[in-house]
């Protein structure tokens, strides 16, 4: 019997504020109905997984996507916060052209990059922080599903911080669109390691 758990995380679908370009962070944004489509197709791509559970982030753009992997694939849903998207503080709500402005040059380029975990917006968490309840959610749920597949349901910044804490080469510049998933083991000693570590593991739905 294998002695780890197959992980599925995956991004939401798209928001009127994605499709707008605003940082959403905590916002409770919905899915638009682009993102109920993107949140259909990745169902279906979906469908071949022996999903056991899915653990989706509380903010409802995760939690409708996760609803309808769940429809298709027949596993039940859990919420739980640590899954959310980084906290943007004074950042939420703006557009991403009046960041600069606002905060200064440099913001876009440390939110962005692979590195600078003591990076934040005002009054918001910094990029470590994120990382580190991330992890310690994934290290919580696994062993409670060794020798099975689970699916996270979460944001684009999430999945950002799970690759740049596992991933072997941070040189290269990353995108992860709306309803993207990338697939990742973690062992019996709570070690997280990707499987073929020739290409990025993320996969589009289209």
């Amino acid at each position: 019997m294998p002695k780890e758990t197959r992980i599925i995380m995956f991004r939401h679908g798209e928001t009127d504020w994605n499709k707008h370009r605003k940082w959403q962070g905590h916002s409770d944004i919905p899915l638009n109905a682009t993102g109920y489509s993107q949140a259909k197709k990745l169902a279906e791509v979906l469908a071949v997984e022996p999903i056991d559970h899915i653990f989706s982030s509380d903010l409802s753009r995760a939690v409708q996507t996760a609803e309808a992997v769940s429809k298709t694939i027949g596993c039940q849903i859990s919420t739980d916060k640590r899954l959310r998207e980084i906290d943007l503080g004074e950042g939420e709500g703006l557009l991403r052209t009046q960041t600069a402005e606002l905060f200064g040059d440099g913001y876009l380029e440390a939110f962005f990059s692979n590195h600078d975990l003591g990076f934040r917006f005002p009054n918001g968490e910094t990029k470590g922080e994120h990382r580190d309840r991330l992890v310690e959610l994934i290290k919580e749920v696994a062993p409670e599903f060794v020798g099975k597949t689970i699916a996270l349901s979460s944001h684009g910044g999430s999945m950002h911080r799970v690759f740049c804490a596992y991933w072997h080469d941070l040189s290269q510049k990353i995108k992860i669109p709306n309803c993207s998933y990338m697939v990742f083991n973690v062992n019996i000693d709570l070690e997280i390691s990707f499987l073929d570590k020739s290409k990025l593991p993320f996969c589009s739905i289209d």
